[in-house]
């Protein structure tokens, strides 16, 4: 069946309500003024999901939107808009994702911000803006390297965690995808009670005597040195940084101290998991 086709001014498709989960506009009409020359017919043509009370939802053409409305991009005489008949708002969100999947235009960042926009949240903390949250639940949900990871599905699934974490204002330094994984672990486990681990951790503020050391500052020397062998990244690297800080914060929980012969043992992810009916 053909899609239907109205005839819309650019000044009342600003007011076409903006998607739900539409990335960051402001941050990506930057980068398209500058992937952009000048005006385009391509530009005139732009898609709106419309539910049974007759609302509009823009699919695409966002960023546009807000250029034309800054008189940064030249305005067309009118838009040819396609609209797509749907029954939920949950529908509108599903066309966006196809449409975003189609030009390619959200990169993993955009993603990320159209997922928090999804749920209400906004980021306040570093670790939260600038982390790679998609590998780090892959890593906690044992799919690292699986197709078809939906970081619009797994923020909702990990939302509780995602946001009593942003509470605390941690930063991304010295927290790769296995750290993040294990501090998305532990804060599913423990709750509030894993805070004191990684506001410590975040601090640099873990507890060396002699040659003993609590699990906070046995993770960050192994981190530290992991960054400097540069062995972050990889399948195998990221399994072991999840985890040994998994076993850095349990036996921080209880109390263990690592004495400079004591390497620090990995705790299967598998079976933490498990524990979590993850």
């Amino acid at each position: 069946m053909a899609i239907p086709t109205i005839q819309m001014s650019v000044d009342d498709w600003d007011k076409v309500q903006d998607n739900p989960i539409q990335r960051d506009t402001e941050l990506h009409s930057k980068k398209l003024l500058r992937g952009i020359d000048g005006f385009s017919e391509t530009h005139q043509k732009v898609a709106a999901a419309q539910l049974p009370d007759g609302k509009l939802i823009k699919l695409d053409g966002h960023t546009r939107a807000l250029l034309w409305s800054q008189g940064k991009l030249k305005k067309p005489d009118s838009l040819s808009v396609d609209i797509y008949h749907v029954q939920t708002v949950d529908d509108v969100m599903r066309l966006y994702r196809h449409f975003d999947s189609q030009v390619s235009a959200e990169n993993g960042v955009d993603k990320k911000r159209g997922a928090f926009r999804m749920v209400g949240f906004d980021p306040k903390s570093s670790l939260l803006r600038n982390g790679g949250l998609s590998s780090a639940i892959s890593v906690a949900e044992g799919t690292l390297g699986n197709t078809g990871f939906d970081i619009y599905q797994a923020v909702t699934r990990w939302e509780n965690e995602i946001r009593l974490i942003d509470e605390q204002g941690f930063t991304h330094n010295l927290v790769s995808a296995g750290v993040f994984a294990a501090m998305l672990l532990t804060f599913r486990k423990h709750g509030t009670g894993a805070i004191e681990f990684w506001s410590r951790y975040n601090e640099k503020d873990g507890v060396k005597n002699g040659k003993t050391m609590d699990g906070v500052h046995a993770l960050e020397v192994f981190i530290t040195t992991k960054h400097m062998r540069k062995q972050i990244g990889g399948y195998n690297n990221v399994m072991e940084i999840a985890e040994k800080s998994l076993a850095c914060f349990e036996g921080f929980k209880s109390g263990y101290f690592y004495s400079g012969k004591n390497q620090i043992k990995r705790l299967s992810l598998k079976k933490y998991r498990s524990s979590l009916g993850i």
